[in-house]
């Protein structure tokens, strides 16, 4: 696991919107070459659990299993862009409760696969 603090003390930190399946792997690959930290930062509409239909490049669980395939040197943390409330796929008309109920159980979701 990446100690944040530390890592902030000496490195200049990338985060990576992983706009396609070969940008995030591609990214991943770079990050543990090169032997630097890396951020991948999707949006809820990139990156989306299937119980919500998915994102439009991942679901959740695909990319919590590809990050930690691809990794072998612990290099990556994934973290959130967009995550909040009428950021997913099709929030448009969902009551406010709903919208605030589906970002925190995506998130931590998210974090915790």
């Amino acid at each position: 696991m990446i100690d944040f603090k530390e890592l902030r003390k000496e490195n200049t930190l990338l985060g990576v919107g992983p706009v396609t399946r070969a940008v995030t792997r591609t990214a991943i690959k770079m990050a543990n070459k090169y032997n630097v930290p890396l951020l991948l930062i999707p949006s809820r509409r990139q990156v989306e659990t299937e119980k919500l239909g998915g994102g439009y490049v991942w679901t959740t669980e695909e990319f919590s299993k590809t990050v930690k395939a691809y990794d072998t040197k612990k290099k990556v943390l994934m973290a959130r862009d967009h995550g909040g409330p009428f950021q997913g796929s099709n929030e448009e008309k969902v009551p406010e409760h709903e919208a605030y109920e589906r970002c925190f159980a995506i998130n931590t979701l998210f974090f915790v696969s």
